[in-house]
């Protein structure tokens, strides 16, 4: 019963962002302010219908012992 909350209540979560992103991404067309992707591993800066990749990603292996409650994200 508890896991289908949790389940039930990420997948709004997810929406919610979901949404929010699609709405910042319209904004910003909308104003002619460049906006930054995720995608495919890098960074991207899309501005007048181009896309220049800025940063790249790369996934972080980490100990998870004696981790706490929480949660930490790190973009490098």
């Amino acid at each position: 019963m508890i896991a289908e909350h949790r389940a039930a209540s990420r997948r709004v979560l997810i929406s919610i962002a979901k949404s929010a992103s699609h709405n910042a991404k319209r904004s910003s067309i909308a104003l002619e302010i460049p906006f930054e992707i995720i995608k495919d591993g890098g960074i991207y800066q899309v501005f007048d219908g181009s896309m220049i990749k800025t940063a790249s990603l790369r996934k972080a292996i980490i100990d998870k012992s004696g981790l706490t409650k929480g949660s930490r994200i790190c973009l490098k």
